[in-house]
């Protein structure tokens, strides 16, 4: 492999990084928000978020698209 291509992966790698974790700050700042009646969902889309970045580390994409099916299904049931 080409060692520019290779720099520019790791650069691509770490601006990822550093993207998601300010992604997961976020999230954690708008779960702190939730008024106290909503721990249930609060600690539902916690255990989400973990599984979508257990799923995402493992290459699980059957997991993945159960998390797009859950939270990006565009039917209006």
């Amino acid at each position: 492999m080409n060692n520019d291509f290779l720099k520019e992966a790791q650069k691509l790698s770490k601006q990822v990084k550093k993207n998601l974790d300010r992604l997961l700050e976020l999230n954690e700042q708008a779960l702190n928000m939730l008024p106290d009646d909503m721990n249930k969902h609060r600690a539902q889309i916690n255990n989400d978020v973990k599984g979508i970045l257990k799923a995402g580390k493992k290459g699980d994409l059957t997991e993945l698209q159960n998390y797009l099916n859950k939270y990006a299904d565009s039917n209006n049931k």
